[in-house]
């Protein structure tokens, strides 16, 4: 029920993760140690993009997934099954 001390100096190495999903987004943010505030994860490095379209699609012709805005490309040309 309590951790012990040792398992708590193990708990203050590890990164925290944490997944906020909608039917139509995905966000995702990140804390690592000794951080004072969370990180959000962009779609693009050097923009604020950080609503990641929850789809993913496999396309009909290969044995290849695709994920967010190139699921959601590939899905509006029928090239992908999505869900």
């Amino acid at each position: 029920m309590f951790l012990e001390h040792r398992e708590k100096e193990e708990n203050k190495r590890q990164a925290t993760a944490g997944y906020d999903l909608t039917d139509a987004y995905a966000q995702i943010s990140y804390c690592l140690p000794g951080e004072p505030c969370p990180k959000t994860i962009s779609l693009q490095a050097d923009q604020e993009q950080y609503l990641i379209p929850a789809l993913l699609g496999r396309y009909t012709d290969q044995d290849l997934w695709v994920y967010g805005p190139k699921a959601q490309a590939a899905a509006a040309t029928g090239e992908v099954f999505s869900r």
